[in-house]
């Protein structure tokens, strides 16, 4: 079929290149951006449609960055049934130029792959369990499938994902084609289908026998599947209607795997890696898994209870950390207020301390939030804390963290603090009497003890008025 309309992409599915010349073309607006429409004589591309994305290439060396109907752009001018390839061109070619159409094959082969293996995939979950697919996602890293359903156990995921194998060992045959209305009438759809001029559908599993004499036992090996195959040359798993670009047979799809599963407005959707996606994943973890295993000594079997044993030895150590981090910080502010940690009475002393001002060179706002409830409890006034926050990331920023306290009234007019040294300075934050606290973004801890030594004499301004 000429262009206008052409399905090239649906007779030939596999063609890589052909020779066409531009028919039309037109300047458009898409997604904020200005693109060259293209129509050509004949184009083997698929427009994006059916949670299929539109095929990609070149002409002559320009690239197609996507390919759409006309109907689906908006005041197109065009024929809304052309298959609209989008190029930026900058005035590069012209209506009646010809040259090489190429498909980017790697993209074409790889959602050929995602869209047959889908449709594999809710055969096999209404056949495991009646679950109704109700609409599909093929993104450029998985695929999604959101089924009908409140829930779908673990266990019939595995025998969907099992059976959905299976029949990729089998070789089944898959074959997209156009149907009258009278034979729509007599196909078993797996969904129902609105009746156009034009119906196109896809059948999965006819076979013959000499060609696919295993066929059978292959699919009977799931006890629980409700196939009742029949007459063995004359099998069809599933049909339903579509009008994507599809393999040819199972075996192409190669392998399906489950990734996850999420629950989503009372629905289930299944996250799947399929086709080459599935190995590349496969290859990833056993990599990831052998060199794992020899850090931590243990065959892959044994990771998960030793990465659990490390997990509860970090989480002792942390606590410990925290404890010793503690008393390091207590015994500094002792330190700073004349009074040892060892000292058992030194009220008299702690009591005519009016305040503190002290800067960690390693901490953060916690640290700082443990210094405030140990000065209340010792009934310290008037505190200046501070603490530099070092992140050690590329894209990071190490902080100074700052808190005030000032438990006298009436207490620090905290406006005048925030005008005049805090907001020179960049600095942040707010709070309410008696005890006020931020951060600013630093470079180094001089940073914070600049800032440290401004509000202590902000402070000291205070006291004196």
């Amino acid at each position: 079929m000429s262009q206008n309309g052409s399905s090239l992409y649906h007779q030939q599915p596999y063609t890589r290149n052909i020779q066409t010349r531009i028919e039309a073309m037109h300047q458009l607006e898409l997604d904020g951006l200005s693109r060259t429409a293209v129509v050509f004589r004949e184009s083997q591309f698929y427009p994006r449609g059916g949670g299929q994305p539109g095929d990609r290439g070149s002409f002559e060396g320009y690239p197609v960055l996507d390919t759409l109907k006309g109907s689906d752009i908006p005041g197109f001018p065009g024929d809304p049934s052309s298959t609209v390839h989008v190029m930026e061109l900058n005035g590069k070619l012209r209506p009646g130029d010809q040259g090489e159409l190429s498909l980017d094959w790697k993209h074409r082969w790889d959602y050929m792959q995602q869209h047959s293996g889908q449709h594999l995939i809710s055969a096999a979950f209404w056949l495991i369990g009646s679950y109704p697919t109700i609409s599909v996602h093929q993104g450029s890293d998985y695929t999604t499938v959101e089924f009908q359903a409140g829930d779908i156990p673990d266990n019939d995921i595995l025998r969907a994902t099992e059976l959905a194998n299976r029949c990729i060992l089998a070789r089944l045959d898959i074959r997209s084609r156009q149907i009258s209305e009278e034979e729509l009438a007599n196909l078993p759809l797996r969904r129902s289908l609105k009746v156009e001029s034009r119906i196109r559908v896809l059948e999965i599993g006819r076979f013959s026998p000499s060609e696919n004499a295993e066929l059978p036992a292959i699919l009977k090996g799931s006890e629980d599947a409700r196939l009742e195959p029949g007459n063995s040359d004359d099998l069809l798993l599933d049909v339903v209607g579509c009008g994507g670009v599809h393999l040819r047979n199972s075996a192409e799809i190669r392998l399906i795997h489950h990734l996850k599963t999420e629950r989503i407005r009372g629905r289930v959707r299944l996250y799947w890696k399929i086709g080459d996606r599935a190995l590349e994943d496969y290859r990833m973890k056993e990599d990831v898994c052998g060199k794992t295993g020899t850090m931590l000594s243990r065959p892959p079997e044994e990771i998960p209870g030793r990465v659990s044993e490390l997990q509860h030895e970090i989480s002792s150590l942390k606590k410990e950390l925290g404890v010793l981090k503690r008393r390091q910080l207590m015994s500094r502010i002792d330190e700073a207020l004349f009074r040892t940690p060892d000292q058992e009475d030194g009220s008299d002393n702690l009591h005519s301390a009016p305040g503190i001002s002290l800067f960690l060179e390693e901490g953060d706002m916690n640290d700082l939030r443990d210094a405030v409830k140990y000065l209340q409890k010792l009934e310290v006034q008037t505190a200046v804390l501070g603490a530099y926050d070092h992140d050690e990331s590329a894209d990071g920023e190490s902080k100074i963290f700052w808190c005030l306290m000032d438990r006298r009234d009436p207490s620090l007019e905290f406006d005048s603090i925030k005008k005049d040294i805090l907001e020179p300075m960049n600095a942040r934050g707010g709070g309410k009497a008696p005890v006020w606290q931020g951060s600013m973004p630093a470079a180094t801890p001089g940073d914070g003890r600049l800032l440290i030594q401004r509000l202590t004499a902000g402070f000291s301004r205070h006291n004196d008025a």
